[in-house]
């Protein structure tokens, strides 16, 4: 299924029509852009070739002013006459310019360029004309210097005819480009018009097409899916097959069938599955009862076995030192190690399997420590470091004598001198957790095995673990449960610390029962 979900996943209903819109809009927009791009570029050439006329239109305006503010001058020698000729020839050169920056002809641009030097000349006699008129404000005006003026006049109207001339060949020519201009249009807009209603047709037929293809996708497995529930609901669901439906093109669909599948197998495993239970009900309850029964007998036995256990080596080395004390001679030293032996013996046999206090597990360990203390003498150190504050807590038996069992074998007691073992308690108010600690100073574990046993700590023991810190922590964990902590520290060659952390509640049992649950 996540294969199936991984492979379609771009692939939806919701994308195919997305698809398709834009595939619909995109045609539509493109076929728009085309139509305006054609309109701009055609009309624009005609709006071309009619801005150049009214451009020719403007320049022969010009021109006309400006000839005849120069006939006026001419006769009456105004200065602002003559002003108003340079402005209209400046207005006539302008529209010369605009009237080159679109080539019609070969020969239009070199009558423009005609036309051009015409105006050039027309301006620079007119220009004569005007030093003709200040020089005779100067002198006195003379029948001489009037022929010279009127002589430069004429010459400026000849030139003045000669573009009159021009700007009619100029004109006739921008009209009948225009002309081609529009006709040229009209035939490209028919071819166009026909085109364009050519590519809608096309569009609507593929847009329809498209439609329906994908219409059917949609409709066609769940067509067939609603047929086959039809069956399966009037049918055996135990002798129904999965459903044949080609593969989808979108997600959900392909997802749909899948799970339709996928549940019909389940139902029908489910189906199977139900049968064979009710037919073996009666004899798995049986064999339930008796695999109970003897689940709890193994579990009794199994803590009164963990509880009974003690160090035959201890027992063997008290034994033996007893034995020897016996034999110097030393009577009230034999009675006082055979008392604290009696005296821990005795307490393994009558609390087995037993709850007891804090506090009554401190005293037994002192016998524990005694007898140690003896037959290590100076060689190690016994301390007590005690928050009597939650010493009435209820805990199995021989909880603490392990563990300060092993810090004597693995760690300090191959000592000759300077051995120490701390027991310590410690009571958090605040998180409401009693620590019990067994610190000796000793050889330490390496960092490896101490991540060895820390694992082994964290993963649980089990009964095989023997009387040390397996013991320990499986007849606590069937106290506590979950409440309860074991955590080991060591650091090579200075220290060992086991902590043991346990709830402490207001109330306390009295008692707790043969598997220690309280």
């Amino acid at each position: 299924m996540a294969y199936l979900l991984r492979s379609i996943r771009q692939n939806t209903i919701r994308k195919n029509m997305y698809r398709y819109l834009f595939m619909v809009i995109g045609a539509a927009v493109f076929l728009d852009l085309f139509s305006v791009a054609f309109h701009r570029l055609n009309v624009g050439q005609y709006e071309m070739a009619m801005a150049q006329v009214q451009s020719l239109n403007q320049f022969y305006v010009s021109l006309e002013e400006a000839n005849h503010n120069l006939s006026t001058y001419v006769r009456s020698g105004e200065d602002e006459l003559f002003q108003g000729f340079c402005i209209a020839v400046e207005e006539a050169k302008q529209c010369l310019e605009g009237l080159g920056e679109h080539a019609v002809s070969q020969a239009f641009v070199r009558d423009v360029q005609d036309v051009r030097e015409m105006l050039y000349s027309y301006a620079e006699i007119s220009a004569g004309i005007k030093a003709q008129y200040i020089e005779n404000r100067k002198e006195e005006f003379t029948s001489k210097l009037l022929a010279q003026m009127l002589q430069s006049y004429e010459q400026s109207q000849e030139i003045f005819e000669q573009i009159d001339q021009e700007f009619k060949n100029l004109h006739v020519s921008l009209l009948g480009f225009a002309s081609e201009r529009m006709q040229i249009l009209r035939q490209k807009k028919l071819r166009y018009q026909i085109e364009f209603a050519a590519a809608i047709l096309l569009l609507t037929v593929l847009s329809i097409a498209k439609g329906r293809r994908l219409a059917d996708k949609i409709a066609d497995p769940i067509q067939k899916l609603t047929e086959a529930a039809a069956e399966i609901r009037d049918g055996d669901m135990a002798q129904y097959t999965a459903v044949d439906i080609p593969e989808a093109d979108s997600q959900e669909l392909s997802v749909l069938i899948a799970v339709f599948n996928k549940m019909l197998d389940k139902i029908q495993e489910q189906f199977r599955a139900t049968t064979e239970a009710a037919e073996a009900k009666a004899e798995l309850h049986v064999k339930e009862l008796e695999n109970l029964k003897i689940t709890n007998q193994l579990r009794s036995s199994e803590l009164k076995v963990l509880q009974m256990q003690m160090n035959p080596h201890f027992l063997f080395n008290t034994l033996n030192m007893i034995a020897k004390t016996a034999y110097l001679g030393d009577v009230q030293e034999t009675v006082f190690l055979l008392q604290k032996t009696a005296e821990l013996l005795r307490y393994s046999l009558d609390y087995m399997g037993k709850s007891v206090t804090l506090a009554r597990e401190l005293e037994i360990l002192d016998c524990y420590i005694c007898l140690q203390e003896k037959r290590f003498g100076d060689r190690i150190e016994f301390e007590f470091d005690l928050d009597e504050r939650f010493h009435h807590i209820q805990i199995p038996c021989l909880i603490l004598q392990p563990l300060v069992e092993n810090a004597v074998s693995h760690g300090v007691g191959m000592y000759q001198s300077g051995g120490r073992i701390l027991i310590r308690t410690r009571y958090q108010e605040s998180e409401g957790m009693g620590i019990l600690s067994v610190i000796d100073n000793g050889v330490g574990l390496e960092s490896e095995k101490l991540e060895q046993e820390r694992k082994r700590l964290g993963e649980g023991w089990n009964a095989e673990e023997g009387i040390g810190l397996g013991n320990v922590y499986m007849r606590l964990d069937n106290v506590f449960h979950d409440e309860m902590k074991i955590e080991l520290y060591s650091e090579p060659g200075q220290e060992t610390e086991v902590r043991i952390l346990l709830p402490v509640k207001e109330e306390e049992t009295e008692h707790v029962s043969g598997d220690y649950c309280r």
